[in-house]
C-alpha cells in the first residue's frame, strides 16, 4: 500500500536523521528520496526542515516506547526486562538487509537491488546536531529521554526495584552508551553483549 505524503515524508526524515544526523542532509535530499516536489513538504510542514524533523523525530519515539513495553511485558524481573530491549534494540539497527528497501518507507521493493543498510542511531539522537537556532529541538529529545526514563522506571517499580528512577536512569544511560558503540563499530554485538550482562544479572 502507498504511503500518504505527509508519512512518506516523516520515514524519510527519520531514516536520515538516524543515519547522517540533522546537521548532514538538506531538504533536497528528502525530496530526491521521496521523488516529491517542494511544494508538498512545506504544504504539510510550513515550518520545513525544523519542523519535519520535530514530527519526524516524535513519531520515532513512539517505536521506541513500543519496543519497551514489548521488552517488559513478560518480563519477571527489571534486568530480564532490560536483556529483552537491549536484544529488541539490536534487531532494530541489525544492519543485514535481505531484501531490497524503499528508501522512504523501509518496505521490501521487488525487484531491487540488495541493499545492506549501516547500523543506524538512536531516532532521536539525530536531532542533538541541530543548530542553535533551533533550541526546540534539542528540547524535544529531553522530553523524549525523559519520557523514556519515566518508563522504565514504571517497570522498575512495578518489578520492585529500589530507587526505581536512578535504577531506570542509569539503565537507560547504559543502553544508549551501547547503542552509540554499536554504530561506532557499525556492528550489533555490543548490545548484544549488554543484553546478556543484563540476562545474567536477572
Amino acid at each position: 500500500m502507498t504511503l500518504a505524503t505527509r508519512d512518506r515524508l516523516i520515514q524519510t526524515m527519520s531514516s536520515l536523521l538516524r543515519s547522517k544526523g540533522y546537521g548532514g542532509f538538506g531538504v533536497s535530499e528528502v525530496l530526491s528520496l521521496t521523488s516529491l516536489p517542494k511544494g508538498s513538504l512545506y504544504h504539510h510542514f510550513p515550518g520545513g526542515k525544523a519542523e519535519l524533523a520535530r514530527e519526524a523525530t516524535l513519531w520515532a519515539s513512539k517505536a521506541i516506547s513500543r519496543v519497551i513495553e514489548k521488552a517488559f511485558a513478560d518480563a519477571s524481573t527489571f534486568h530480564a526486562g532490560l536483556a529483552n530491549a537491549a536484544g529488541l534494540i539490536g534487531d532494530f539497527v541489525s544492519a543485514s538487509q535481505s531484501k531490497a528497501e524503499s528508501p522512504a518507507s523501509g518496505e521490501p521493493v521487488s525487484g531491487g537491488p540488495v541493499s545492506v543498510r549501516p547500523v543506524s542511531g538512536c531516532p532521536v539522537s539525530g536531532i542533538l546536531q541541530a543548530e542553535s537556532s533551533t533550541p526546540d529541538l534539542r528540547e524535544l529529545a529531553a522530553t523524549i529521554y525523559g519520557g523514556w526514563i519515566d518508563q522504565l522506571a514504571g517497570h522498575a517499580e512495578r518489578l520492585n526495584e529500589m530507587d526505581a528512577h536512578k535504577t531506570a536512569t542509569l539503565a537507560f544511560m547504559t543502553v544508549q552508551g551501547a547503542w552509540h558503540l554499536a554504530v561506532a563499530q557499525q556492528s550489533r554485538e555490543p548490545l548484544d553483549f549488554l543484553a546478556g550482562t543484563f540476562r545474567d544479572q536477572a
